[in-house]
């Protein structure tokens, strides 16, 4: 494996770790907000 396609992959999977995060972090958000809204 040549260190660019190792730099390449973790590049990637930088970017699915953050992407995930975000997604998480939003429905969160979300599911937080539909408790509120059931709570009332």
């Amino acid at each position: 494996m040549s260190r660019q396609r190792i730099i390449y992959v973790l590049g990637i999977s930088g970017l699915q770790a953050v992407k995930n995060s975000m997604f998480f972090q939003y429905t969160k958000k979300a599911g937080e907000a539909e408790e509120i809204k059931h709570a009332v």
